[in-house]
């Protein structure tokens, strides 16, 4: 109300849903659901990714004031599509859930790229859209022995659906953080990679016919 100067809570989720505000275990002071991931609001509609054991998206169609799950996994990141209908939205694991796809005309959900079928981490902190293009970055963290054996890195998308490849970085050494964010700027699309600022020329649709999309390399769910 007054420009940023001060601040108030509007929505105090452990009080939203109490059966998830309880402890990891006896002596472990941490709360299953401790944190919110990602907020996005979409002609109306509220979206917010919740976390760190109760990983889930919620749904509100009235303005907060009410809430229902769509995803058993809390969104760290997301992109509305161009058609205005349906929205993409990014994991939090490792090597568990993928990209999902919700759509707000049919209210249904559908992951449509799992990083971990095709040998890749999962931490999804960043999707964007460029020129009707769609970027994500996938990035490892150092809590799991598999973030050695992953590869990490920045792929495309023209529909959403059909993820190619962009680049690549690791695999990595065992305990080894990254990171990597996207942002669009006027002509370029900037990234950090493990701390590191780089820019790369977006992708024209011509690109895609000229590549192939990702293909499973692994059959693990």
């Amino acid at each position: 109300m007054d420009d940023g100067i001060t601040w108030e809570q509007w929505q105090d989720f452990q009080k939203l849903f109490p059966d998830e505000a309880v402890t990891y275990r006896p002596g472990d002071d941490r709360f299953k659901l401790r944190h919110l991931h990602d907020v996005k609001y979409i002609d109306g509609s509220l979206l917010v990714g919740t976390g760190d054991v109760a990983r889930y998206t919620f749904l509100s169609l009235d303005n907060g004031n009410n809430w229902r799950k769509i995803w058993d996994e809390g969104f760290t990141s997301g992109v509305q599509l161009y058609d205005k209908k349906k929205i993409l939205l990014g994991p939090d694991q490792l090597y568990s859930h993928g990209i999902a796809l919700y759509d707000f005309s049919s209210d249904s959900l559908k992951e449509v790229f799992k990083p971990a079928d095709f040998g890749y981490a999962g931490f999804s902190y960043s999707l964007i859209s460029y020129n009707n293009v769609y970027y994500v970055s996938f990035h490892t963290e150092p809590d799991s022995d598999l973030s050695a054996t992953l590869k990490y890195g920045i792929f495309a998308s023209p529909d959403g659906l059909n993820w190619y490849n962009v680049f690549d970085y690791g695999p990595i050494k065992p305990g080894e953080l990254t990171s990597v964010y996207l942002s669009a700027g006027q002509d370029k699309i900037y990234t950090t990679v493990n701390g590191t600022l780089f820019a790369f020329t977006p992708l024209s649709k011509e690109w895609f016919n000229k590549h192939l999309p990702l293909k499973k390399v692994s059959n693990k769910k």
